[in-house]
């Protein structure tokens, strides 16, 4: 399992989670990190800490759909496809829904 723990990236995930402030994961993956940088610090900090929970909970999670979801997405990562996470992930907004669970430590 994926064991490496970073408490500032969770910090500012759980923060974001729970101020609304997160990334809704639609679309998320074409997000610009060279412009969030650009529009100033906290939507970047935000973008690497939710992708970095994220990685976490995909990778450790019980659910093995999301598991099997994440590890196609990476592997067609590698091979250069850019296709959406909807397509590995169908009901983005129940993934979003028990990711926020998980950072927030519900």
């Amino acid at each position: 399992k994926f064991s490496f723990n970073v408490p500032e990236r969770h910090h500012f995930a759980r923060e974001a989670v729970l101020k609304g402030t997160s990334f809704t994961l639609d679309g998320f993956d074409r997000l610009d990190a060279g412009k969030l940088i650009n529009e100033g610090a906290e939507g970047a900090i935000v973008f690497y800490a939710q992708a970095w929970s994220l990685n976490v909970y995909l990778t450790q999670t019980d659910n093995a759909a999301y598991r099997k979801g994440y590890d196609a997405y990476r592997k067609d990562a590698e091979r250069g496809k850019t296709d959406p996470l909807s397509k590995y992930f169908p009901d983005l907004k129940q993934l979003e829904s028990d990711w926020k669970k998980f950072v927030a430590g519900k």
